[in-house]
């Protein structure tokens, strides 16, 4: 028998971050959105002054883009909506009641950083703790994901009629419970449903067979959150839970905790990315690190005015953002930047306060070709950012061949290699889809392993193939991304001929493969 919460009300909302192929035209006129500066956006909410903020472009959708998108979805899933925009009423397959999809804010942040908020409605009060975790992952689901994507191309494009889906996105959910218990009930509640409530935040179905300190250890670092109030904030890598009983006064806005995510979201991805920011514009991304670094660095100063916000932001970091430690131990780097952002204060005092610096800059060196000699894009071959860590290699398999591919792991880890598969780096509760995606988006190399298992199999590993096609066409032409390795005499797919393939099961074939990772580390160490 499926367990049951019974609940007065329900919120489900994600944050969906992606990383845009261009910048979007926002300084040309558009009838898809209205376009203004999120200014307000930190004000309101944290009361922080304006040289703290990464200050995003807020977009508005008009009548047009909701016409265009009503008729997609009638096109592709014959979903008639009669209302002018949001929210729109759904079907979705598995789901026997209509739902209410809204996407609450569309945000860009420099360089190509695009934050959506999106909310689902129209749940009933009673679902099992299968539905709570199933419905977290609706973002991923038809006709929810074709509209995520449609969405993220015309916000790049802002054209209706030429624009690309872009299927490539990050998300997290924050998932609200108002409970129908009593204040006074609500401990002795939670006590009596941690298993089942940790599960529903990690999505872990079997939460009945997980080992005791999983909800120990995640209790443990949200501890802090949930000291003094009679509700409960719990956070972890894979999203937000917010429980509380009905009609309490609340210590967190739900949309200030959830906000707090998108900020975090939105730094990890600008530091994953952040060398094709600074070749793409030294000063932006110069302007960006100067205001991000903070961030990580004192958040006591951050959020000075909230004690209550700063612990959230503080167990945000150490969930959410993790590229930062490529180069905040890089003192070097930091120098450089610090160097470059001083010159920018002394030109422009005021650039801190200006939410439009970014625009300027950007147009600037669109005018302007960066100096040869003295620029810090030169300067990037000096930087010893990937010196700092163990090139990153995610090997691309067959289940079938575990244990040859166990093999290889254990040796690339022997050579200084940092090796990443599914058998080794995920973790019991976490979300393995994403997991895997963010693995392959942070690779330095992609190594893909073939047999005759491989090539016959339809399983994940061409869904892994894929994504690795896709992120090879972003990279610059001509240094090594992919490594096709044969595990034994096979046929090379026709979609990885274009690479340069090894036998790995050759006499040579391992000494060969490190030959081409350490001419993987030298072009990075010469490119920065």
């Amino acid at each position: 028998m499926k367990n049951i919460i019974n609940v007065d009300n329900m919120l489900l909302r994600w944050k969906i971050v992606a990383f845009l192929k261009k910048e979007p035209p926002i300084q040309k006129r558009t009838k898809v959105f209205k376009v203004e500066h999120g200014g307000n956006f930190y004000k309101r909410h944290y009361r922080l002054q304006p040289e703290l903020c990464y200050t995003p472009y807020r977009f508005s959708p008009t009548i047009k883009f909701h016409r265009c998108i009503k008729k997609l979805l009638k096109e592709n899933f014959k979903i008639n909506s009669e209302n002018k925009g949001y929210p729109y009423i759904l079907t979705v397959q598995d789901v026997k009641y209509k739902l209410y999809f809204s996407i609450k804010t569309i945000r860009y942040y420099y360089p190509k950083i695009l934050v959506l908020t999106a909310q689902l409605n129209g749940f009933p009060d009673t679902l099992t703790i299968e539905d709570y975790i199933k419905y977290q992952y609706l973002v991923r689901h038809d006709p929810i994901n074709s509209i995520i994507q449609w969405t993220i191309g015309i916000s790049e494009s802002f054209d209706l009629n030429l624009f690309e889906k872009q299927k490539t996105f990050i998300f997290k959910p924050f998932l609200q419970l108002d409970l129908t218990c009593s204040e006074e009930e609500f401990q002795s509640h939670f006590d009596n449903h941690i298993n089942e409530y940790i599960g529903i935040l990690i999505r872990n179905e079997h939460y009945n067979f997980m080992s005791s300190y999983i909800p120990l250890n995640i209790l443990k670092k949200n501890e802090q959150l949930n000291a003094k109030s009679c509700e409960k904030l719990l956070i972890d890598k894979q999203g937000i839970l917010y429980l509380a009983p009905s009609n309490i006064r609340r210590v967190y806005s739900r949309t200030q905790i959830h906000d707090l995510c998108e900020i975090a979201m939105v730094i990890e991805c600008y530091f994953t990315c952040f060398q094709q920011v600074r070749l793409d514009n030294e000063d932006v991304a110069g302007y960006i690190f100067f205001k991000l670094i903070r961030w990580i660095e004192d958040p006591v100063k951050i959020f000075s005015k909230s004690v209550s916000h700063r612990m959230v932001w503080t167990l945000m970091i150490n969930e959410y953002i993790h590229s930062v430690n490529t180069y905040i131990y890089n003192e070097e780097l930091i120098s450089k930047i610090k160097k470059k952002t001083d010159d920018l204060i002394r030109k422009s005092p005021s650039f801190e306060r200006d939410i439009d610096y970014i625009t300027y800059l950007n147009q600037k060196s669109c005018r302007n070709k960066p100096d040869k000699t003295t620029s810090v894009r030169v300067e990037l071959i000096n930087d010893k950012t990937t010196k700092k860590r163990p090139l990153r290699a995610f090997l691309c398999y067959c289940k079938i061949d575990i244990s040859i591919i166990l093999k290889l792991y254990n040796r690339l880890s022997s050579n200084g290699i940092s090796p990443w598969m599914d058998e080794k780096n995920l973790l019991p509760g976490q979300d393995w889809e994403l997991e895997i995606t963010n693995a392959v988006n942070n690779s330095d190399v992609i190594i893909i392993c073939l047999s005759n298992n491989s090539i016959k199999n339809q399983g994940y590993i061409q869904k892994e193939i894929k994504k690795s096609l896709d992120l090879a066409e972003r990279q610059p032409e001509g240094p090594i991304f992919i490594i096709p390795v044969k595990l034994e005499d096979c046929e090379v797919p026709e979609k990885l001929s274009r690479w340069h393939w090894l036998d790995l099961y050759k006499e040579r074939g391992y000494d060969l493969l490190i030959k081409s990772l350490n001419y993987r580390v030298s072009e990075l160490n010469s490119r920065g």
